[in-house]
């Protein structure tokens, strides 16, 4: 009876995350690369995931509800040689456009590998969306999750921190983090704060989005956490204010 309990409990507990995680989906055009033919049913794998597809009769393939990041993709077909695309950016509920062209093969087990570029213009986004990804964190001088979200356009903070978006008032603005609404339901204000470094993507979008976001007017606000992988990752931090100053051993600030 005990473990029954115990096994319900993490259920529910875990059952609104997977239901609400964040997602993005892979859309894209494989083709023959002398002729431009489209190829049928080459197989496209997301490397180090269960997830993938084939291509229809256009040579079109669809992959749907994939983790937000960064990801490496593979094209194979027979007759020709396997292509790989590293570093392919999925954001938030937006669709990452990913065209193959496979060269014939002429050495057996020969492999082609290209690295993807981010394009200047997110095409596939309807509404004024600003998207920073873990890497810009990593290269701005940010700590918390709030300063994240000022950086985006028509957004202002005023000394405690607390974001305007457009002139609306803060409650105004609605802040999703893995899926999960995080404002106050009695004063509409944002709870908690996240770090920077456990962040892999903050969404805003300022106007435009659809009715499935309660209690927005002025922005939405969506944040993805990161996931685990096949790589490990080590992350530290130290502060200080020592050897700034001649005369004392720290300037009290730290």
């Amino acid at each position: 009876m005990r473990r029954w309990i115990l096994f319900t409990s993490l259920l529910l507990l875990i059952l609104p995350h997977i239901s609400m995680a964040q997602w993005g989906k892979l859309r894209g055009l494989v083709t023959d690369e002398q002729t431009r033919e489209p190829l049928v049913g080459a197989n496209i794998s997301i490397v180090g995931t269960y997830y993938g597809a084939a291509t229809d009769l256009n040579g079109e393939f669809f992959i749907l509800n994939v983790p937000v990041g960064v990801h490496d993709l593979k094209a194979s077909h027979i007759g020709y040689s396997e292509v790989t695309i590293r570093d392919v950016r999925v954001n938030i509920h937006l669709t990452t456009m990913v065209d193959f062209e496979l060269p014939t093969r002429v050495v057996e087990g020969g492999s082609v590998e290209i690295v993807a570029e981010r394009p200047l213009v997110n095409t596939n986004a309807t509404g004024n969306v600003s998207i920073l990804t873990a890497n810009d964190m990593r290269n701005l001088p940010i700590r918390e999750y709030n300063e994240m979200v000022s950086l985006a356009m028509g957004v202002v903070t005023d000394d405690e921190g607390i974001s305007y978006v457009r002139g609306g008032r803060m409650e105004e603005t609605a802040y999703y983090v893995d899926g999960v609404y995080e404002n106050n339901l009695y004063s509409g204000t944002r709870e908690g704060t996240l770090a920077a470094n456990s962040l892999e993507e903050v969404s805003v979008q300022a106007g435009g989005f659809n009715a499935e976001y309660g209690f927005a007017n002025s922005a939405v606000v969506n944040a993805t956490t990161k996931t685990g992988g096949s790589r490990l990752n080590i992350f530290g931090e130290w502060i200080t204010d020592e050897w700034l100053s001649r005369t004392k051993k720290n300037l009290g600030t730290f």
